[in-house]
């Protein structure tokens, strides 16, 4: 295990990559289409599709042609994620050097899978301890099945969420978007603020200096279970301005965020997006692309800027967050790109071992503000396990307030 964590993907030869390119680009579209980015939209239209459960049936006179839709529908999403990732790798190659560009995206997919398997860890145990105790049957539990839980939240929220005020149709959905992204923006902020949160949750997400939708770490430590929250609060919102839920709407919505989500993590595109003004029209409405691509930005001051995503970035442009695409495009990574180990368990757990280190070495009065302050508290002893020479601060420790940005000794 020793030997795994210290291993150096800097040091590995990836010859072998350019041939098994293809069988890992369609095995990263599996991944990102059934149980990534595009997993609620696949699970929701595979239960469209069933003559049991869909609700739009009157929309078609047979079920083949339901089923022929849906199947198109995931198809062409499939090969458009194959071929943006293809894209982004070759085009990557002669800007950051094929060695760099292979050796950051394979880590990082890497780290994507580990978080995949502790989050499968996780839901596992939690299942079998509640079979165990009783509580459920066994067999695949009904939370884990989309496709079977979603004409029920469709019904709770229709029964449950009341309709605040009845908009106009696009109005309803504008504003379904918008408000929905406020849950987005305020827990970005909390991982960036958070130091906990930071180390264990979202600084992994940050480390990739070369961006591909394959090669960059996951956005939130084990956010795979948070998907089914995302949509659940995006249908309540739409339920406010609407009559009914607009689930047809959100499921549209979320395809075209799939789509453009992709040029997020896209170093390759950047100056191609930049140099369309039609198309950052388009990223602007969904904060993706080339906005997105300013939060990874890794210039000192630019730690936490474009939050938020749908609706053309109310909340950031409202809370001042908001910082517009720059015509050269910025380096990314952590702050002024220190280096860094280029190994996926000491990028995945690493802010774990920094935490632990903590608690285990400062006082307890300490405690306090090494798992509740924000990410500028600095505890008397602590040590980095994923920055290579790094040197912590000789000051006392001390909490800066992220209402006054005074500090003060502990």
């Amino acid at each position: 295990m020793k030997k795994l964590w210290d291993y150096d993907f800097n040091n590995a030869r990836f010859k072998w990559f350019t041939y098994f390119l293809p069988l890992f680009i369609i095995l990263f579209v599996a991944f990102d289409v059934l149980g990534d980015t595009g997993a609620k939209l696949t699970a929701l239209l595979l239960s469209e599709i069933d003559p049991e459960t869909r609700k739009y049936a009157d929309a078609f006179p047979s079920q083949s042609g339901y089923t022929v839709l849906g199947v198109a529908v995931l198809s062409f999403i499939s090969l458009y994620v194959a071929l943006h990732a293809w894209l982004a790798m070759v085009k990557a190659y002669p800007v950051y050097g094929r060695h760099r560009t292979q050796v950051s995206v394979w880590t990082h997919a890497c780290v994507n899978v580990i978080d995949f398997a502790v989050s499968a860890l996780l839901i596992g145990g939690i299942w079998a301890a509640l079979a165990m105790a009783g509580e459920l049957d066994l067999g695949v539990p009904t939370w884990l099945q989309p496709e079977l839980v979603a004409p029920k939240v469709e019904a709770w929220v229709a029964a449950h969420v009341p309709t605040l005020v009845s908009l106009p149709y696009l109005l309803a959905v504008f504003a379904s978007i918008v408000l929905a992204d406020l849950a987005t923006f305020l827990r970005h902020y909390l991982v960036h603020w958070s130091r906990l949160l930071w180390y264990v949750s979202h600084r992994v997400h940050h480390t990739a200096e070369v961006l591909h939708p394959a090669g960059v770490g996951p956005a939130y430590a084990l956010g795979f279970l948070t998907k089914a929250v995302e949509f659940m609060v995006l249908l309540m919102a739409s339920k406010l301005f609407h009559h009914e839920p607009l689930l047809m709407e959100v499921l549209v919505f979320q395809m075209l965020t799939i789509m453009t989500e992709k040029f997020n993590h896209a170093s390759a595109f950047y100056d191609w997006v930049c140099a369309k003004p039609w198309l950052k029209v388009v990223f602007h409405f969904f904060g993706a692309g080339p906005y997105h691509y300013m939060h990874h930005s890794a210039v000192e001051g630019e730690e936490i800027n474009n939050l938020g995503g749908g609706g053309f970035m109310l909340w950031d442009k409202l809370f001042g967050t908001y910082v517009a695409p720059r015509a050269t495009k910025p380096p990314v990574g952590l702050t002024n790109q220190p280096k860094i180990r280029m190994n996926p368990l000491a990028m995945y757990f690493s802010g774990w071992a920094t935490i632990a280190y903590e608690l285990r070495h400062n006082s307890v009065r300490h405690w306090f503000f090494i798992l509740f302050g924000s990410v500028n508290y600095k505890p008397p002893r602590s040590k980095e396990y994923l920055i290579m020479n790094y040197s912590p601060p000789a000051e006392p420790a001390r909490h800066v307030s992220p209402m006054t940005g005074l500090a003060a000794n502990e």
